[in-house]
């Protein structure tokens, strides 16, 4: 089944329900439709064609989920953009997958919007929420991509990787997912992340799938869950584990402040035990489960439901067992079956290969057992009795926030920017701190505001440091263990 088609059948039943909820109005799925719909016939160029892929420029609102739709009512790639990042940036992710149209709201940034254009200039639709549904709606045409949508990753080689996610993919996926996460009007779903992280299409369509309200959170109201949980009457919460300790760190996660939630879904980072209890006590009537799962495999694909009666051995929540279609593997660095080792991932919701084919020689293997071609994490797992624990990086990739970041691209954005000769990014606790050498030249400008011109603001860092020359290891490397020493010695 097709990403749309889900929308659709939940329409069917559930016309005058609610399918998203923001503080001054709500949408019903009639509604969404009506304008899905709507917006898709302004796609259509004079001579009827569609474009082959649409970006939509919008961070957590009505404008972004109904855009996702529209475009995939037309045929159309969804290609999500976000307001937070840099122009250049959003501009070379549309460049990449050959966006035609882009939909921005009245209200958008012009500013953001005319530094896109002046480097992907294509024709853009202004779409205005607040003006009055369309009475009536344009017929879909036949629709044949196969392609749902495509996100972007941070890319070793120094520039974001694309992540082409098709329709069988999401099917996969929600084919597994749906029958774990029962929902049913009138429950409703936080929408904690932007859609360039596709936690957020995760909670969308799975409770868009069921006719169920998705309700998008701001920062602020992440801070005090309770309070927004509440409000709007939230059942489903969905997260990256540092959500549980942002509320902690506010004062805001007393024992028993969640009690309408049923379901609690963390994903995209470590869940340590300390935070599972703290949310367990906190929302006592749910189910608390850590998932897993790279991009390249289509939102998560492993689950643990968490109980703090239950011994887990070690710091963090395990990851569970994978979802029914996806394969396991934990090979050693011969490719041979492991206890602990690199966790290998293939099955109905792995995607195909990355927009640029230079991108996918590393990504995949061909283990000598269990044979076939896997995708490579680059996580290193221990096998158990509750099924997968992830004990860390096999590489230097960082998650920051839930996003993966490639210090590699973050140091050459530095190297550029701030003309220095060396660089060296490291993570301690939630943030990036970067050591360059020599000192950048002097600008009117701080540096770390010139770094947010080119690197969306996770990727960032937060503490940059200048040292007299780059301290190497014995084998003529950057030593980035003492790096991530001196990080720890610099932000307590």
């Amino acid at each position: 089944m097709r990403l749309e088609d889900r929308f659709l059948a939940a329409l069917a039943n559930h016309r005058d329900e609610p399918a998203i909820v923001e503080p001054n109005r709500s949408w019903s799925f009639a509604e969404v439709d009506a304008l899905a719909r709507h917006w898709a016939g302004q796609l259509r160029s004079q001579d009827g064609s569609r474009p082959a892929a649409v970006a939509v420029l919008s961070g957590r609102s009505a404008t972004g989920y109904i855009g996702a739709l529209a475009a995939l009512y037309a045929d159309s790639i969804f290609v999500p953009i976000n307001p937070m990042f840099p122009a250049v940036r959003n501009a070379s992710m549309m460049t990449a997958t050959g966006v035609g149209m882009l939909i921005a709201d009245v209200t958008a940034s012009r500013e953001l919007v005319a530094a896109i254009l002046a480097v992907h200039p294509v024709p853009v639709l202004w779409v205005d929420l607040s003006a009055q549904v369309p009475v009536s709606a344009a017929e879909l045409d036949q629709r044949r991509s196969e392609i749902a949508y495509v996100l972007f990753t941070s890319g070793s080689s120094g520039t974001p990787k694309g992540v082409p996610i098709s329709h069988a993919n999401v099917d996969s996926f929600l084919n597994a997912a749906l029958a774990r996460y029962p929902m049913s009007p009138p429950d409703r779903s936080a929408q904690t992340c932007d859609l360039t992280f596709d936690l957020s299409l995760a909670s969308l369509f799975l409770a868009w799938a069921q006719g169920c309200a998705i309700v998008p959170a701001s920062i602020f109201a992440m801070a005090d869950p309770a309070k927004f949980v509440a409000r709007y009457g939230i059942t489903t919460w969905v997260s990256v584990p540092s959500a549980i300790g942002l509320a902690n760190d506010a004062g805001r996660l007393d024992p028993g402040c969640l009690p309408g939630l049923r379901i609690s879904i963390f994903c995209g980072e470590a869940l340590t035990v300390d935070a599972a209890v703290a949310w367990s006590r906190a929302a006592p009537n749910s189910a608390v489960i850590n998932n897993y799962g790279p991009t390249e495999l289509t939102m998560f694909c492993t689950a643990f439901t968490f109980r703090s009666d239950y011994p887990v051995d070690g710091p963090t929540v395990p990851i569970g067992h994978s979802f029914e279609g996806v394969e396991v593997a934990v090979v050693d660095t011969a490719g041979r079956p492991a206890d602990t080792g690199e966790l290998l991932l293939r099955g109905g919701q792995m995607f195909g290969g990355y927009l640029d084919p230079s991108h996918n020689e590393m990504a995949f293997t061909d283990a000598e057992a269990p044979g076939g071609r896997w995708y490579r994490t680059g996580d290193l797992v221990r096998s158990g009795v509750d099924g997968l624990t992830y004990l860390g990086r096999l590489d230097d990739q960082l998650q920051v926030g839930g996003f993966r970041v490639e210090p590699a691209e973050v140091e050459q954005m530095i190297r550029t920017s701030l003309g220095v000769s060396t660089a060296v990014a490291v993570q301690r606790r939630n943030m990036i701190v970067a050591f360059v050498s020599p000192a950048p030249a002097q600008s009117a400008r701080d540096p770390l505001l010139l770094l947010g011109d080119v690197l969306p603001a996770y990727m960032c860092p937060k503490h940059l440091v200048v040292v007299d020359e780059p301290r190497l290891n014995a084998s003529g490397k950057i030593d980035r263990g003492y790096y991530k020493k001196r990080a720890t010695e610099l932000v307590a």
